[in-house]
């Protein structure tokens, strides 16, 4: 009798896992016809093609914890998001922003998600949230020239547009870790958010280098071809303030 009900119990089993895998396939059979898409080499997987949105959240409804295919369903609906004339379609930003705190959910240590939730808050004019996803996918990938790239972007909006010199820091910090990995030409953005600076920029580069000596010079550098006068007076500036 015990080994008649071992032997149920094991079929049952071996039905769940079979349905399992039937979800799992079926999933990933629309995930996969979403990506075929891609219109000519290279695929982009994110490309906004008929019918490639509806297969993404078609596979997320069969595998609802499978993050990629949130993540991907959240690319395409932040590329609507953003209106041919500069507009936000905001259902289509918060539909993204929720697919995207899925994502994150389900893999917390995924830098790019929470590099795209901070293009997302960006988007959404909030420079609080986008600062902090931007750090958040720097943590998870210190090293990945993508979250790094973001971090710099965003830390010089959230400057420019709330003032927040810890975000001027955050995005001097990030350009130099690019540079460490070899991307020195990021290092050409500060040139256009410095171009018309919204606040005394001197002030904020002394005041957002303060106790790194080493971010300090790298400022300094950045700054030395368009705004040669505030290199200067960074260099000038004593040990004791650095």
């Amino acid at each position: 009798m015990t080994g008649r009900l071992a032997l149920v119990v094991l079929a049952a089993c071996a039905g769940v896992l079979a349905a399992l895998a039937y979800v799992t396939f079926r999933a990933e059979e629309a995930f996969e016809r979403g990506l075929s898409l891609a219109p000519g080499p290279p695929a982009n997987p994110v490309a906004d093609v008929p019918g490639r949105l509806e297969a993404y959240e078609e596979a997320l409804r069969r595998d609802p914890g499978e993050a990629l295919y949130a993540r991907r369903a959240a690319q395409v609906r932040l590329r609507r998001a953003r209106r041919a004339d500069g507009t936000i379609d905001r259902d289509e930003l918060n539909a993204a922003m929720a697919l995207l705190v899925r994502a994150a959910e389900l893999r917390p240590i995924d830098g790019t998600t929470h590099a795209l939730l901070a293009q997302a808050h960006r988007m959404g004019r909030d420079a609080g949230s986008a600062v902090h996803a931007a750090r958040t996918a720097v943590r998870m990938a210190p090293r990945s020239s993508f979250t790094l790239r973001n971090a710099m972007t965003i830390g010089l909006w959230a400057w420019r547009a709330a003032g927040s010199v810890d975000s001027l820091r955050f995005a001097l910090e990030s350009s130099a870790a690019l540079v460490r990995i070899g991307e020195s030409r990021a290092t050409a953005e500060f040139a256009v958010a410095f171009a018309e600076p919204a606040r005394p920029l001197t002030a904020d580069l002394m005041e957002a280098t303060l106790g790194d000596p080493a971010l300090r010079t790298f400022a300094a550098e950045v700054t030395r071809a368009t705004h040669p006068e505030v290199a200067a007076t960074l260099d000038a500036l004593p040990a004791r303030d650095r």
